[in-house]
């Protein structure tokens, strides 16, 4: 399943160094998460692949679990993010800067992990390269988080209707693990979820992290608009709290499975 051209474009936005510095906003993955995705590594060796890894999020909080993760990303100003945030200089982690598709990797894994990227590869390549790199008793896992639905969710698809420049939106998680696995392209052994945790954050930084998605990237909508949305939605929220902080509850979701071609 080859992503349209649109996704090719829309991520190009993950190049942007606003759209990489708003990306440190978005809510963390529970810990709980990287003890699920060490219970799926069984035997040695104990090396990860973090297929599309962003800023790290999932590298930098598995490694200490693991013998190696080799990450790799499309972004070279995302994988110098990485290295900044805490963990990012941990020796264990090979940070790769090339398309999944493309880049020279050193099997064979254990486990490789896409969190919020799967929907920007392309399947038919990717799908037979890592069945050829999992060992015998290895997975594929896929990682995102599930929010609950804040009391201001209706008024907020519509204000973010009016600014997304998504024009065409493909599969995204969970339906692009669904969409695979009906291809016949993923086999689906499993999955688990996180107990629920509550994550406080600012409202400023609630605000920023949708500029690190990309249909909301400032690169994509301008920076006239990006204020626009900001003043709109920071009056929204502040009518459903007090003070400059709110919670949002969240749980992640890991599903895992094999590849098929």
């Amino acid at each position: 399943m080859e992503p349209d051209v649109w996704n090719r474009e829309r991520a190009e936005s993950f190049k942007d160094g606003d759209t990489v510095r708003a990306y440190r906003f978005r809510a963390p993955y529970p810990d709980e998460t990287f003890k699920i995705l060490s219970k799926l590594i069984s035997g040695k060796p104990r090396i990860v692949l973090d297929a599309g890894c962003g800023n790290g999020a999932i590298a930098r909080n598995l490694v200490e679990l693991v013998d190696r993760v080799d990450a790799v990303d499309f972004s070279l100003p995302m994988i110098e993010e990485a290295k900044r945030l805490p963990n990012g200089d941990n020796p264990r982690i090979h940070w790769i800067h090339d398309k999944i598709e493309d880049a020279t990797l050193d099997p064979p894994y254990s486990l490789i992990i896409a969190g919020m990227s799967l929907h920007w590869m392309d399947w038919d390549v990717v799908a037979p390269r890592f069945q050829k790199m999992l060992t015998t008793n290895g997975h594929i896992a896929v990682v995102y988080n599930v929010f609950s639905p804040p009391p201001w969710d209706e008024e907020l698809k519509k204000l973010r209707s009016r600014y997304s420049q998504t024009k065409s939106t493909g599969f995204k998680p969970p339906q692009i693990v669904d969409e695979l696995e009906k291809q016949g392209k993923f086999a689906k052994c499993g999955v688990k979820e996180t107990a629920p945790i509550i994550y406080t954050q600012s409202i400023d930084a609630y605000v920023e992290q949708f500029h690190s998605r990309s249909d909301m990237a400032r690169s994509r909508i301008g920076k006239e608009a990006a204020d626009r949305f900001d003043n709109e939605l920071r009056a929204l929220v502040s009518g459903y709290v007090k003070g400059e902080t709110i919670e949002i509850e969240l749980h992640a979701r890991v599903t895992w499975g094999l590849p098929r071609c």
